[in-house]
């Protein structure tokens, strides 16, 4: 396989030094001279690779031994495209050459920016790159790790133990920026294979050796195989045959798992915030005043019934009018009330901020209580008053220092982290406009959510792939 020097002269710096012995071993197997291919002097030079070979050599090869022009040029096609594919896709390991100082890689050239955009769009199928790669760009190295997991086996020569993806390494893992290059490469060898060796024979093969009137390829050039290789990819693979792919993938809920955790981290996901310096936040939490009705009657105590319905009455059309109990006040003396047994609590406004922790806002979104579907009301259960370590000493202070019942109950109602408590309101001043430093801070624990998020997902999706055969790796693409 081809990694090496990636600028896009793939074949004359790969397989041009091949054409020679191709030849030569040709004629040998027909037993033919060199004057058999034209001037001897000339198939001479080709076959020391002193001279590229012509389109009449080509010609007097296919007539003499029934050789595929395709195969005296390329070889074994099929081999040919795929280490072709595998050299295109190998630049996924460097940083963005469109971006990049150009001084950084002295192999860097327009046609394979191109190529490398393409490849990226394409390696974005696979979660675990898409979280290296990120580390990989925030760091100072310029070629990510790579690491063949299904090499990492013990094998025991002699009295020796080797393994195959550890021991001949010349630096240890980099286990921040490293991915088996290998696994996903055969993935995608798998599904585009087939299509991308027909595409090379139509729109490379074909036109490299179209033929003239008299059967002759007039118009083959060697010095034109890379750049028709490169408009090829230009035209054919990066708009359509990569395109396509990449549809039917993000269809697929397996392969669009690396999809979604590319747009968690590229989307959702920021980098480079200013250091927030909180470690909560200030919630404000308040308490709109309301008014309580009690009723409290000792043994010896007469009641006048027709006078308590009466009241009854009242403090029922009250609530159902949505008015404050107090206004029974302006029917009936507190005297009055009293001497029958009721009581009408008031309680004041409450505001007050608190710091919170992230994680103690998290708490109250994880309680399933607080985030439940609309059930039937004789299924809702009621969730028992949770309280912090925090919440319950500040309820024993404040309640060993003396408050009546109405304040208790306040207090209480206040701290309880149930977010059905309608009673209760609780926000954060600034998380959506100004306030810069809760928006910092929420950001910095958002991204720690999201790459836990990322992580899980990528988990999830390396598990199924194990569990994927070639033939339907194959099938799918088609």
């Amino acid at each position: 396989m081809f990694i090496g020097d990636l600028s896009m002269k793939f074949f004359d710096e790969n397989y041009s030094q091949e054409i020679p012995t191709r030849i030569k071993c040709l004629r040998k197997k027909y037993n033919l001279k060199q004057s058999d291919l034209g001037n001897a002097g000339q198939v001479s030079q080709v076959e020391k690779g002193k001279r590229q070979v012509t389109a009449s050599i080509l010609l007097y090869l296919n007539t003499q031994t029934d050789s595929d022009y395709k195969e005296i040029i390329f070889g074994d096609i099929a081999k040919f495209v795929e280490n072709m594919f595998y050299h295109c896709f190998s630049s996924i390991l460097f940083r963005d050459l469109e971006s990049v100082d150009k001084r950084m890689y002295s192999f860097s050239d327009d046609d394979l920016i191109s190529i490398q955009s393409s490849c990226l769009r394409l390696s974005k199928t696979f979660a675990n790159f898409n979280i290296q790669r990120k580390n990989f760009l925030a760091s100072d190295e310029t070629e990510m790790d790579t690491f063949h997991k299904k090499d990492d086996i013990d094998i025991t020569v002699g009295e020796k133990s080797y393994n195959l993806a550890r021991s001949f390494r010349t630096s240890t893992i980099n286990e921040l920026t490293v991915i088996d290059f290998e696994e996903m490469f055969d993935i995608l060898w798998l599904m585009l294979g087939d299509n991308l060796i027909k595409s090379f024979e139509v729109n490379v093969c074909s036109i490299l050796f179209e033929l003239d009137g008299n059967g002759i390829p007039s118009t083959f050039r060697q010095e034109s195989i890379d750049p028709l290789i490169n408009k090829w990819w230009y035209d054919n693979v990066s708009t359509e045959i990569i395109p396509n792919l990449i549809k039917k993938l993000k269809e697929n809920p397996l392969f669009n798992i690396g999809f979604l955790v590319d747009d968690i981290l590229e989307r959702m996901y920021k980098e480079n915030i200013p250091k927030s310096y909180l470690t909560s936040v200030p919630l404000v939490i308040s308490k709109k005043a309301r008014s309580t009705f009690s009723l409290n009657v000792t043994g010896s105590q007469k009641i006048d019934e027709l006078k308590f319905l009466q009241i009854n009455n009242d403090f029922m059309k009250l609530v159902s009018q949505g008015k404050d109990i107090t206004d029974l006040y302006q029917k009936y003396s507190e005297e009055e009330l009293t001497n029958i047994g009721i009581r009408i609590h008031k309680s004041s406004d409450i505001e007050r901020i608190e710091e919170r922790t992230f994680d103690e806002i998290i708490s109250w979104v994880s309680n399933p209580y607080t985030t439940r579907p609309i059930q039937e009301r004789s299924a809702i259960q009621i969730e028992p008053t949770r309280f912090s370590l925090e919440d319950k000493k500040r309820i024993e202070e404040t309640a060993s220092q003396g408050i009546n019942d109405i304040e208790l109950i306040d207090l209480v109602d206040l701290y309880d982290i149930n977010l059905d408590n309608t009673s209760v309101s609780r926000h954060i001043e600034g998380l959506l406009t100004n306030n810069t430093q809760v928006t910092h801070y929420f950001q910095e624990k958002l991204n720690e959510e999201l790459l836990e998020m990322a992580y899980s997902l990528d988990k999830v999706q390396q598990a199924f792939i194990k569990l994927l055969n070639e033939e339907e790796i194959r099938k799918f693409a088609l």
